[in-house]
């Protein structure tokens, strides 16, 4: 045999030697892609079951919010009218009952007050099996949960519900645990359950019917295979053999409001067929030839790389639904979450877009949509790089940064949110306009439910741009102290309800001439609570008269023989009262013409007894009293009725002066009334004065006095003078 042979010879089984072992080593390797294939399959079953919470619950809250919204239903609750709130929510409950199973109101007592689905059974008080009940009823804000119920395993809603500002109870709504397996047959093409804590279940009713796996009871299923795994099942060994099948199992753990595991979701894969071929594999590897060899190991490769990059594709899609707004494109809440964790010192600003409401009522949802997408564009491109944008729910934004320091500065923050709203929007031939409210936090320690108290306090404030503080803090835990009326009282007892004065200047001049008196609580600490949060519980304590009279008699007693006039709200409630007018009559009796009043009615309570009232301020006006109408502007101005009033001043509402300098809609209301006041010699006073920039233009519109925190905040004592920044 010559050497050329030899080496052909050697060289041949070399490389069929190689071969044989290259190919059976790829063979082998199936195997791991098999495991790859299990692995991303359950990411993408827990991913799936993500998305199928999210668009549950995004009904649910959707739907719960048309029922929580409704001022008639409210009132009906709130009234105990349990005939009336069934008649108001019933077409609700008729539309969406065969999705949505369970709809409830439940009082703040924990006790169920109606059940649209069985209205015969209430009375009950089911918070101790269900804590969650309770839970809503002492924090006052929504939950979603996976729990037992009197209808079995559910995903529920709560939606807490106010009136007249008072937390009145909540709206209870769900679907059962057969929704979420009809969804995850829609998403999956394959074999799925859902499985609950026995122990848990069994609390509201014996189950003994259901298959159970360990501590876990089989709820639902689409496939037969469920009931056929053993009781005894070892969920960290996941392959089963049943019936010559080799089926693997991947679980996702379900838990409750708390965190704690209620449920488990099975995905289950036959794999028997995956073993099969790849088997079949190794075995062709050793004894086939190299042209067959090399083509099983490219058809399988791109078998699997197809299943793969499908696997891949759609998990993509899904990552993009779970974590991104699709109407904006924007990151949405869970990414903001999982950002802020990664953060040293984050900070929050929450923007909302005032009336959004409206915009979709005026032009439809599709115009909403456009603008809020036109929105978030326009803010991205004046957003500095280092700060990023997020899509929260419905009409709201969250500027986040990882700089707290750069943009603490009130100022810096609150212009860069002015610009947002400075261009309006255009969609075809209509111009939107916008405004825009914001709330910023700059501690990592509860940054979302801070940013979102101060963005609160500044809709109440009716400001642009206001960041959290303690006081905020305080204020809420008054709004929700069920001991408020008690604390009233003390602080009547003890002299600690008092009057601060802010000054009214002249706008010609510069000096102050008058001072608006306003009430505050002072707390044993010395903490100054404003009448925002006591104000309407007061009236509802029978304390309101108390109230009333205190800052009267205070402001009567400061200012006697002063140069200066004091101004003092009183409503119509004041006026109608015999009590109160008797006792305004006898002070202005007594003070015989040492002091300079004005008495402002505030018009946003609806002037409607204009006859009490014009006869009342004839009465005050005999003693030299003048008389102002607050808010005016609101939307209740009707110019002939206040002319019959022959009042002395308009005070034009914040809402209006706020943006005046850049709201072309607002200064054009602003003018006419100004215009109106001057031909009738009445006086003009613009509130919410906070910027030099407002306090110009309103010199500029010829209004006679400003009022507001860029002249002054309230104080104890009055100034003698204004010291312009």
């Amino acid at each position: 045999m010559s050497i050329v042979t030899k080496a052909t010879l050697v060289v041949m089984i070399v490389t069929t030697v190689l071969v044989v072992a290259f190919t059976s080593m790829k063979a082998l390797d199936e195997y791991r892609h098999l495991d790859s294939k299990l692995e991303l399959q359950q990411r993408y079953a827990s991913l799936i079951y993500k998305v199928i919470m999210k668009d549950i619950g995004s009904e649910l809250e959707a739907k719960a919010n048309i029922v929580v919204g409704s001022d008639k239903i409210k009132e009906a609750f709130a009234k105990g009218d349990r005939q009336k709130l069934y008649e108001l929510t019933k077409p609700f409950y008729e539309e969406y009952k065969d999705h949505f199973k369970l709809m409830a109101f439940i009082g703040k007592d924990n006790v169920h007050f109606l059940r649209m689905q069985e209205p015969q059974k209430f009375g009950d008080n089911l918070s101790a099996k269900r804590p969650i009940i309770a839970e809503i009823n002492t924090q006052h804000k929504p939950i979603y949960s996976f729990e037992p119920t009197l209808y079995g395993l559910s995903f529920v809603y709560l939606a807490p519900m106010f009136y007249n500002g008072e937390y009145i109870g909540f709206f209870h709504i769900g679907v059962d645990a057969k929704t979420l397996q009809n969804r995850l047959d829609d998403y999956l093409n394959a074999k799925t359950a859902i499985l609950f804590d026995s122990a848990a279940m069994e609390e509201f009713e014996k189950r003994e019917d259901k298959h159970k796996i360990g501590n876990f009871s089989l709820i639902t299923y689409n496939d037969p295979f469920f009931e056929k795994i053993p009781m005894d099942f070892n969920f960290s060994k996941p392959s089963l053999d049943i019936d010559n099948k080799i089926m693997n199992l991947s679980e996702y753990n379900i838990t409750d409001y708390k965190g704690r595991l209620v449920a488990k979701m099975l995905f289950a894969l036959n794999i028997t067929s995956d073993i099969e071929q790849t088997r079949s594999s190794i075995f062709k590897a050793v004894f086939f030839s190299l042209p067959v060899l090399i083509g099983i190991f490219a058809v399988l490769r791109y078998a699997f790389g197809v299943l793969m990059d499908r696997i891949a594709k759609n998990e993509a899609d899904l990552i993009e639904r779970l974590y991104f707004d699709s109407i904006t494109g924007l990151p949405n809440r869970f990414s903001l979450k999982e950002d802020l964790d990664e953060m040293d010192k984050p900070f929050v600003v929450l923007i909302d877009i005032d009336s959004f409401k409206e915009i979709n009522d005026l032009y439809g949802f599709a115009v909403g949509d456009f603008v809020l997408a036109a929105l978030a564009k326009k803010i991205k491109e004046k957003l500095p790089k280092r700060l990023k944008l997020y899509k929260l729910s419905a009409d709201e934004f969250a500027i986040v940064g990882n700089e707290a320091g750069k943009y603490q500065s009130e100022d810096k923050m609150e212009k860069l949110v002015a610009s947002f709203a400075k261009e309006p929007i255009y969609y075809q031939d209509n111009k939107i306009l916008i405004s825009l409210t914001a709330g910023a936090s700059f501690d990592k320690d509860g940054i979302l439910e801070h940013a979102d108290m101060a963005l609160k306090e500044a809709k109440k404030k009716r400001i642009l741009y206001l960041v959290y503080d303690r006081q905020m803090e305080i204020a809420k835990e008054y709004e929700n102290n069920i001991k408020w009326s008690a604390k009233l009282r003390e602080a009547i007892a003890e002299d600690r309800i008092a009057t601060y004065y802010q000054p009214i200047v002249d706008t010609k001049s510069g000096k102050i001439e008058k001072y608006e008196a306003l009430v505050r609580l002072i707390e044993p600490s010395g903490t100054a609570i404003s009448p925002l949060f006591f104000l309407e519980i007061s009236k509802k304590a029978k304390l309101y008269h108390s109230i009333t009279k205190s800052v009267i008699s205070s402001s009567f007693k400061k200012f006697e023989n002063s140069k200066y006039a004091v101004s003092i709200n009183i409503s119509t409630e004041d006026i109608l009262s015999l009590e109160i007018k008797e006792f305004i009559l006898k002070k202005l009796t007594q003070a015989s013409g040492k002091c300079k009043i004005i008495f402002e009615l505030l018009e946003s309570d609806g002037i409607e007894n204009y006859e009490e009232v014009s006869h009342f301020i004839s009465e005050v006006k005999k003693f030299g009293a003048e008389v102002a109408v607050d808010d005016f502007g609101t939307g209740y101005s009707n110019f002939e009725r206040i002319l019959k009033l022959n009042v002395d001043y308009l005070k034009i509402d914040g809402t209006l002066i706020r943006n005046i300098n850049e709201d072309k809609n607002s200064e054009v209301i602003v003018e006419t009334i100004v215009g109106f006041a001057k031909k009738l010699g009445i006086k003009t006073v613009a509130e919410f004065v906070h910027s030099k920039e407002v306090l110009d233009k309103v010199k500029e519109m010829g209004i006679d006095y400003a009022q507001g925190f860029y002249l002054s905040e309230p104080k104890e004592e009055p100034l003698e003078k204004v010291y312009l920044p």
